[in-house]
């Protein structure tokens, strides 16, 4: 409605890190646009604690389910995670426990930058605005996600049904997934197959059908 004329968009760090830069590039063009960005709240995390952004896995879970983390949760990984509310650190913390986690340290860092910023470690005390760091500590017989598909089968839920280890290790990789592509899956059943095309890179996207929801 205002294009053509000067418009101001103020939002917080980096735009083009998990904000609104993408949205509104959807709708204009760069060269419509000119972006100041600042220190992304992922920076500021990393320069509080003194990790390096390179060796960090960098999730958001705001507006995203949780189990993105799962895919990062390999042992001595360290992860900044934004968060979608007061209540993510908790369930976190729960997810951690339920996986032979439990020990991993969890630090919030609330409004960053900010004159009420805070650094601590009280997860029933959070504010709305913030982010965690994680460092995997993994317990004997925790539940780590491999890295190469040919998952163990008692990691799905499944009713009896379910395609078995060897078969989906090949499937997975005679399909030769690439970044960005996109699995149809007729037949779903316990999803098995999705899952480890899914887990093979954060952008691969599928779409299951089945009769039995």
């Amino acid at each position: 409605r205002h294009r053509g004329r000067p418009v101001v968009v103020l939002a917080s760090g980096d735009p083009f890190h998990y904000g609104v830069g993408d949205l509104l590039m959807r709708h204009f063009s760069p060269d419509e646009m000119l972006c100041l960005p600042q220190a992304s709240s992922f920076s500021l995390a990393a320069a509080r604690l003194g990790w390096s952004l390179q060796d960090t896995a960098l999730v958001s879970v705001h507006g995203r389910a949780l189990e993105n983390v799962v895919r990062h949760l390999q042992p001595g990984a360290r992860i900044l995670a934004l968060a979608w509310d007061g209540s993510t650190a908790g369930r976190l913390a729960t997810l951690l426990k339920e996986r032979g986690l439990g020990r991993s340290p969890l630090v919030v860092l609330e409004a960053l930058g900010g004159p009420a910023e805070r650094i601590h470690r009280d997860l029933a005390d959070v504010a709305p605005l913030n982010i965690l760091a994680l460092e995997v500590v993994a317990d004997p017989g925790a539940l780590v996600v491999p890295l190469a598909p040919g998952l163990d089968d008692s990691l799905f839920e499944n009713d009896g049904q379910l395609t078995k280890r060897e078969v989906r290790a090949v499937t997975v990789s005679a399909l030769a997934p690439r970044a960005g592509e996109l699995l149809w899956d007729i037949g779903l059943g316990a999803g098995s197959i999705a899952i480890e095309w899914l887990l093979r890179h954060p952008s691969l996207r599928a779409i299951g059908i089945e009769a039995d929801p």
